[in-house]
């Protein structure tokens, strides 16, 4: 199993201790609205999201990769009724996510 489907599980077990185990120090996520530089932030703004939408899942729809990004179409779970299509660039060194950019499709 790759860093990326380890990411999407713990991620979908909100479960911020083993996801921080997954990230470089200086990690950077980027988003359609922000940026948080750093795994305290990063950290973070998981756990705000996590409290704001407790039931939030990500469905993989499809990976992809090249050289030391992998490329992952989602569909973002919000709740019962809402999701969003996203797709997550994921940048991996050393064996651990340093960036991952999420575009709103």
């Amino acid at each position: 199993m790759g860093i990326e489907n380890k990411y999407f599980e713990y991620w979908n077990e909100h479960n911020v201790v083993k996801l921080k185990d997954l990230f470089k120090d200086d990690i950077q996520l980027i988003d359609w609205d922000n940026k948080f530089i750093g795994i305290d932030e990063v950290i973070n703004e998981n756990v705000n999201i996590f409290t704001n939408f407790p039931n939030i899942k990500a469905e993989i729809i499809d990976i992809g990769n090249c050289d030391n990004k992998v490329f992952v179409e989602i569909k973002v779970l919000l709740n019962n009724e809402e999701s969003i299509d996203v797709i997550d660039v994921i940048e991996i060194e050393d064996g651990l996510i340093k960036k991952i950019k999420a575009y709103k499709c």
